[in-house]
């Protein structure tokens, strides 16, 4: 892509996906047909009927399009020009995962994940697609599990299709689902300028679910994690960060992110990481609301004398800045970590740059999140939670290296 600028977003805002919509387009005209809505025409339907659909066990019960869309495997034009060599790096860019299981999966929870919701066009579409498909923890879970089946090592094989590849897929289709419901629901009021009702679009945010926000969201997967893993003092080279971000650019790609729009490195990605903060972080009611609900979420994993750690430790990893956007003030364990501990790390440390006791709580707290959303279960017509086989010596041992309750 190159250096990016200002212009090059704004165009990116204006875009969603348009292979994705034509294949939502093409299920609601056929699902209309069918007069599988009854009486009612509402677009909202549409992201409920598609979730049952791509979950379908039998090809023959999906609907058409949604069927036609799942039986393509399409690959990323540069990851096949790569050839051998980007699946070098693709399997490198697995065993930096399974490496640093435990951590990433700390820096995804903690830090990735309410960063996004200090963008309020992008809290704006998880709120209006929690009214219609379940709550934040269901986006949690679902984002998890696409994570841990996308990063098993042939998790992304197109020729023998593995959850991973799959689960990817099915999100882009989701995704446009999401799109085609805020852009034609009725019951989203549009305005021209802010600020919009409750319920509401913007359309001076662009498409919903545009190119630049699922850039930026690729980014706080890669870039914000990168970021963690250096506060919590994770010895890593830039090769394997490298080897990293490739594999995310190709899921990416997958997810339908325009191939020129991806970072060419991760010095481009961080950049681009830069500019998207700058232009789109701000606080917002939503914002706010699912940050509560994620933090509300990851505290019932913790001991009653720990609940106040995880928006202390989601501060700790966005900077207080991001927190205050999303309404994550200090608490209790932000005193104390800043305080105490960071005091007696001086003592017992004195050659340390950092508090080696802070990285412990905020290790702690990865640990509980990840055990937190892998305990629980999906309800409806989804699959359970399931965390792969080949994962599951690796993520255990790694969780047990934290434990502390």
């Amino acid at each position: 892509m190159g250096r990016t600028t200002h212009d090059e977003l704004d165009e990116l805002s204006r875009q969603g996906d348009p292979e994705a919509d034509a294949v939502i387009e093409a299920t609601a005209a056929w699902a209309e047909q069918q007069g599988e809505w009854g009486d009612e025409r509402a677009p909202g339907h549409i992201v409920g009927y598609v979730a049952k659909h791509l979950h379908m066990p039998d090809e023959a019960e999906k609907a058409p399009p949604v069927r036609e869309y799942l039986a393509a495997r399409p690959w990323p034009a540069f990851a096949t020009e790569d050839g051998p060599s980007g699946l070098a790096r693709m399997d490198r860019g697995q065993e930096f995962f399974v490496s640093y299981e435990a951590e990433i999966g700390s820096a995804l929870f903690c830090g990735s994940l309410p960063e996004g919701y200090a963008a309020p066009r992008g809290a704006r579409v998880l709120m209006l697609t929690g009214r219609l498909a379940d709550d934040t923890v269901r986006r949690v879970l679902e984002t998890a599990q696409m994570l841990l089946h996308a990063m098993t090592h042939d998790g992304l094989d197109r020729e023998k299709p593995g959850d991973g590849y799959m689960d990817v897929r099915r999100i882009r289709l989701m995704h446009a689902a999401v799109r085609y419901f805020i852009e034609h629901d009725p019951s989203v009021p549009h305005t021209e300028y802010l600020p919009t009702p409750t319920h509401g679009w913007c359309n001076g945010w662009g498409t919903p679910l545009n190119q630049e926000d699922l850039l930026g969201g690729l980014l706080t997967f890669t870039v914000s994690v990168f970021e963690v893993l250096e506060r919590l003092d994770v010895d890593v080279d830039e090769e394997q960060l490298e080897c990293y971000l490739y594999r995310w650019k190709v899921i990416g790609a997958l997810l339908g992110i325009r191939e020129d729009a991806l970072p060419a490195g991760l010095a481009e990605a961080r950049e681009t990481a830069a500019l998207i903060r700058l232009r789109q972080y701000g606080p917002s009611n939503d914002g706010r609301e699912l940050a509560g609900a994620l933090i509300d979420a990851l505290a019932k994993g913790m001991p009653a004398t720990m609940r106040g750690l995880p928006a202390a430790g989601v501060r700790w990893y966005i900077g207080t800045d991001t927190a205050s956007m999303i309404g994550v003030g200090p608490s209790e364990w932000s005193l104390f970590l800043e305080g105490p501990v960071k005091a007696m790390s001086s003592i017992i440390h004195l050659d340390e740059r950092h508090s080696r006791l802070t990285q412990h709580y905020m290790r702690v707290l990865g640990a509980a999140a990840i055990r937190t959303f892998m305990q629980a279960n999906r309800a409806g017509d989804r699959p359970p939670f399931e965390i792969p086989e080949e994962l599951q010596g690796p993520l255990s041992a790694g969780l047990n290296r934290f434990r502390l309750f």
